[in-house]
């Protein structure tokens, strides 16, 4: 693909649902649970979790399901492995993240001081303490969370839209927007700092998907990011 002309409108459909759909639904709701927050109405995690999954998932099928109707190459997705240098540095990369963040979490876990911390971060931040789990069957439910979307949005933020932008804008213009439109899906989180730390997450995605070529890396680290923090979260507030 080398112009927006080659584009589905199934294509459109999903680039708009990821560019404009998402953010400001996103927005809305948060409103919407921050005017809930002032009532005293409590967030029913379960149901956001629940409601994730859908969209999530349901844009992700569809684009599979059309991408192996249109018989595109699938190495154009990111699903391939690539072995070059550069690929190789980008898995070494990988490895070494994921291993701070289990060391990282393993220390909140065994660490009053470490869970303080955590605790100091959750201070005031009112839209994460209503997305993190407050119950046992709430953080078991938050892992499938983290699991889907390691997968979903790598394939939909780092995979399509990447695969959308880059013929058209060239690689790096289209990974800085990758960034920006992931970094709008989740400015329900509120805080700058929470908006940021997304936008630098999205950035090494990016990078990792860039180096190696594949979805591999991406998708591994995202859910770790995701897992990891759920625990450390739920080992400080128990």
């Amino acid at each position: 693909m080398d112009s927006f002309n080659a584009l589905m409108p199934v294509d459109w459909l999903l680039l708009v649902y990821l560019a404009v759909i998402i953010p400001v639904w996103g927005l809305v709701d948060q409103r919407r649970a921050s005017k809930n927050r002032k009532l005293g109405i409590p967030r029913d995690r379960m149901r956001r979790y629940n409601r994730l999954f859908v969209e999530l998932w349901v844009p992700t099928i569809i684009l599979l399901v059309s991408w192996f109707m249109a018989g595109r190459d699938w190495h154009g997705l990111g699903f391939g492995f690539e072995q070059s240098t550069l690929a190789f540095v980008g898995y070494g990369v990988t490895l070494t993240a994921i291993i701070y963040l289990f060391w990282t979490t393993w220390q909140v876990k065994h660490s009053e001081k470490a869970r303080t911390v955590i605790r100091e971060q959750l201070d005031g931040a009112e839209a994460l303490h209503e997305l993190m789990p407050g119950t046992r069957a709430e953080f078991q439910r938050f892992r499938l969370v983290a699991i889907t979307a390691g997968i979903t949005e790598e394939i939909l933020y780092r995979g399509f839209l990447f695969w959308v932008l880059s013929p058209v804008v060239g690689v790096a213009l289209a990974a800085g927007l990758t960034v920006i439109i992931f970094t709008l899906g989740h400015l329900y989180q509120e805080r700058p700092r929470e908006i940021f730390r997304v936008a630098i997450t999205g950035a090494i995605l990016i990078a990792l998907y860039i180096s190696t070529g594949s979805l591999i890396a991406p998708i591994i680290l995202h859910i770790i990011i995701d897992w990891t923090s759920n625990d450390m979260v739920w080992a400080a507030k128990s």
